[in-house]
């Protein structure tokens, strides 16, 4: 049995030294991504980030690198397609974490989550080495609707097929975003898997959200 921070190759697509980048590196779930990964014996790192992210959080994350592991730091906007090529330059895997909260409005989430996507997943391919991209979703994108029992919500349930309908600027990019990453996927050829979390709290994180219990 491997032991923490030792590969098993036969058990992963990518090497250690094949480069993983991770957007949303600074946030709440991405710096321990980035822990994860080194953790798990993966060697070569890229951060992507936002140049308002904290620079306490993006030097925490530099300060992993070190022992042969490298952690490397890009500052930029998945709007721009220029700063995405910058950002999946050589990337084997993407572990896209990425996205607006969706508190302003729907067509300004929209565009910071939907089509960042978009144009990161046309320069992660376009790169030629990019063998998967994980997209970090959400469970609100599930929908109890015409259940028997509706307070039951799990991974069984449908996807919610009019996300536009609750008013909810979250629930209805993130519906987006996972369907434009499988529109993009299969058109492009690239692999891929989206992880839908339910509430995550934590050390480091705001009290949990009223929306719990609901």
């Amino acid at each position: 049995m491997a032991k923490m921070g030792q590969l098993v190759q036969s058990d992963t697509i990518i090497g250690a030294d094949d480069r993983i980048l991770v957007t949303g590196a600074t946030g709440f779930i991405g710096v321990r991504v980035v822990r994860s990964l080194l953790a798990l014996g993966f060697r070569n790192v890229r951060c992507f980030s936002r140049p308002s992210s904290p620079a306490s959080k993006v030097q925490d994350l530099l300060q992993l690198g070190g022992n042969g592991n490298h952690v490397e730091m890009v500052t930029g906007n998945l709007l721009s397609r220029q700063d995405c090529k910058a950002g999946t330059e050589g990337a084997s895997v993407i572990v896209h974490l990425a996205a607006a909260r969706g508190e302003k409005s729907i067509p300004d989430a929209f565009m910071n989550s939907v089509v960042t996507t978009r144009n990161l997943m046309e320069a992660g391919a376009a790169n030629g080495c990019l063998k998967r991209i994980v997209n970090v979703s959400s469970f609100s994108v599930y929908s109890n609707r015409n259940k028997p029992e509706r307070r039951m919500l799990d991974e069984n349930c449908p996807v919610d097929r009019h996300p536009e309908l609750r008013g909810d600027a979250y629930t209805f990019v993130k519906v987006k975003k996972d369907e434009i990453l499988a529109e993009y996927a299969q058109r492009l050829g690239v692999p891929y898997v989206i992880v839908r979390p339910g509430y995550v709290f934590g050390p480091g994180n705001p009290g949990i959200s009223g929306r719990v219990g609901i």
